[in-house]
Formats: structure tokens, sequence, C-alpha cells
């Protein structure tokens, strides 16, 4: 039995009267429409079926109703009639990111264009069908990624694989085939694909929100199998690093910085590029990090402060370490990280790693070099994970495998026990 709220008071919904229900006239307002629950499958003989999506239609706004998904989501609509008779819904968005009150001021909009003689859905559809996936990206990252701590990763991804293949090609007419194609030609870096993947399935999810899809092409398609990522630079592999570093250090040293400080300091990419020296603290010995979970605080060690002391030579009277215009490179002090150094960073490792031949390590094996090392010196996971910033343990515990050949060590320390 499914419940419906309607006015002040729950009314009792049954199978039977889903035609009574599905088109329902009442004041809507933003507590009503948050109290609507999503209709259920109910049972029909052997089978569950499911009930008719609901609509609630306005008293005030007439065609304007809300109509509820199977999965929850309520999504404003405006039904109208055409000048030439034809039934039309046109999409006004999605609740709760449009209000009651602007959902009826758009509707009373759009009512009056269609009195002139507007097709306002047609326009729309119109617009929709020359919708391009490099023009559509803009739109995904600006209104739904904008905010997240991963958003300068994302526009990198978009940026650097999905627009260049994918470009003026129209967004309703991607296929899965086509997202196959697409997630094959990636094949050769695993992660890559797999995450170019991810991404474009969320886009597509809100294309769909948006009525510009009515299905996910990107959905149903294998992921490829990915090697652990856990791997460290250790024996011959840091040295290597560490010769490595030298030699691009003196064509390129704050540069060079960059990938030293991922070391010592554990952090991710995209957290130390856009460090500010105004968020480090030498006295303390500390340094501010803008992390997935918000703005945290790590302690750093007398490397860490040593290299960013050389650092401070190159790019000390500018805002971040890292500043672009502190390499020589044409840029105002007041941009953004994410136009300067972040482009280039991965330039610079590919000729880093160029000089480490059989190393098939990335520049994130820097940070998973950091805890390796770290709990491999002290054996105590707990302060690994502060370290490293991890929210759970079991996060922290995939660096266990370093102590393996201290415990097969212990075990054979263990002679006094011969009897």
């Amino acid at each position: 039995m499914k419940e419906r709220i309607e006015s002040a008071k729950v009314i009792a919904i049954t199978p039977e009267s889903r035609s009574r229900t599905k088109n329902t006239k009442v004041h809507l307002t933003n507590t009503f429409v948050a109290k609507i629950e999503s209709p259920k499958r109910v049972a029909r003989g052997t089978k569950k079926v499911k009930l008719p999506r609901p609509r609630y239609y306005d008293t005030e706004v007439a065609g304007l109703h809300v109509q509820v998904t199977h999965t929850g989501h309520k999504t404003w609509k405006l039904r109208y009639t055409n000048e030439r008779g034809e039934k039309k819904t046109f999409l006004i968005g999605a609740f709760p990111r449009i209000k009651a009150e602007n959902a009826r001021r758009i509707a009373k909009e759009k009512l009056a264009r269609v009195t002139l003689g507007e097709d306002v859905q047609r326009k729309k559809q119109q617009m929709r069908d020359a919708l391009t996936v490099e023009a559509f990206a803009k739109e995904y990252l600006t209104k739904r990624c904008s905010h997240l701590k991963t958003y300068a990763d994302l526009v990198s991804i978009f940026k650097g694989h999905i627009v260049p293949y994918f470009k003026k090609v129209k967004v309703p007419t991607i296929t899965k085939e086509l997202v196959e194609n697409f997630h094959q030609s990636k094949s050769h870096t695993p992660y890559l694909a797999n995450r170019c993947k991810a991404v474009m399935h969320k886009m597509f999810t809100y294309a769909i929100d948006k009525e510009i899809m009515d299905h996910n092409p990107a959905s149903g398609i294998k992921d490829f199998k990915e090697a652990k990522r856990l791997g460290w630079f250790k024996g011959d592999s840091l040295e290597m690093l560490k010769t490595a570093l030298e030699l691009h250090y003196k064509k390129y040293p704050l540069q060079t910085m960059f990938f030293r400080l991922l070391l010592s300091t554990g952090r991710r990419p995209n957290e130390i590029y856009k460090l500010k020296w105004a968020e480090i603290d030498f006295v303390e010995k500390q340094i501010l990090i803008d992390t997935k979970t918000g703005q945290k605080t790590f302690p750093i060690s007398d490397l860490t402060i040593e290299q960013l002391n050389t650092c401070r030579q190159f790019s000390g009277n500018y805002i971040y370490v890292f500043s672009k215009m502190a390499m020589n490179e044409i840029i105002k002090k007041s941009e953004t990280p994410i136009d300067t150094f972040w482009k280039t960073y991965k330039w610079h490792w590919t000729r880093i790693k160029a000089r480490m031949p059989g190393v098939n390590l990335c520049v994130y094996h820097l940070r998973h070099s950091f805890g390796s090392h770290m709990l491999k010196a002290n054996k105590n996971l707990y302060n690994v994970k502060q370290a490293m910033g991890h929210t759970s343990i079991k996060t922290t515990e995939r660096y266990m495998h370093v102590l393996d050949e201290d415990v097969r060590t212990d075990i054979n320390n263990t002679e006094a026990l011969e009897i």
C-alpha cells in the first residue's frame, strides 16, 4: 500500500485507485512536494508491477505539475496546447533545485509566450538536438561539479580526453557503441579508461535528468581490469628516482621541487599544486591542505621545511608556491593554479620517468611511497592514517603489505623457542 499526501491529510493509495491518483490537483508548496514518495511496485497476481508515475497539478497555474519517478526524482513540468492544437510538455527543472515559487514564475513566462504563438517545447527540443558534447560538458562542469573537491581533475579529464574525442558529436545521438569505442581507445591505460567512462556515465545521467537523453549509453560497459596502484619507490627504483630528479632540477628547479614535496609530504598532486605560502606555518611546521573532505592541517618534516625554503628562492614573492609566473611563464599573479602548473606537471613527470627505464610507477606512487616508508619505519598504522589524511583505517590497511618482510624477519628471530 502506498501513501499520498494531499493538503493536510494522508490518503491511502491502492492498485484499484491508481487511475484516480495519476493526476491530482493541489496547491503545490515546497513542503508538499518534499513529502511526496516515489511509487513502488505492487503485487498483481504472481508479478510485481509498477504504479504509474503520479502527477500533481497546481491549482494556481494551469498545466504546471510535478512528476515523481520510481527512483524518487521530482521534476517540474508544464503541460500546454500549442497553436496547432497539439498537447506538449515543457520540462522546467528538478525539485528541490527549483522551488515552487520559481516553477510558477517560469510556467507563467512560458504560457505567455505560448499565447503569442510560440511553441516553447519545440524550440527547446531544437536546441537540445543541436547540443554538442563540448558545449554540454561545460554546462555539466559548471552546474554539477564546480563545488566538488575533484573539480580540477574532472576538468582535466574532459579537456584532455573526452572532449577531444567527441567534440562536435550531438549529445542525443551518442550510442553505447560509440562510448565502447572511446573506452577501448584508452585500453592501454585501464585506470584512465575506467575513470573517463565513470565521468561520462554521470554526465549522461545529468542529461537524462534534463530530458536531453532517454537512456544512459555508458551503462553496461565493463571496466578494464586494473593493476594494483599501491606500488612504491624503494631500493633501486628510489635511487633511480633521486637521480632523475637531480638531473631534472638542473633545468627545472621549481618544477622538480613539486615532485620532491609530493614524496616528502604524502599529499596528492592536486593538493600540493594549489598550495599557497600563506598556508604554510614554518614555526609550527605544518601546512593547511584543501583535501577531499575539507581543509585539514598536516604536520611536515624538517626535510619538507628545507624543500619549501628552496622553493621560496624561486616563488617566495608570489601567492602560490608553484606559480607559473615564477617559472618564467606569462601569467597574471591573480590567476588560479588550475591554469598554471597543473597543465604542465604531467609533461615534467613524463621526462623524469624517461630517466627511470624499467620503473613502471606513476606520480601517484609518490604518495604511496610516503605512506609505505612511514609505516615500515614506525609500524604504527594510526599515525600513518593521520599523516595520509585517511578517513577510514581500512584505507590505511592497504599499506600493511610493506610489513610482510619484517614479519618474516621477526619470525626468524625466535630461535630461543627451539626445544
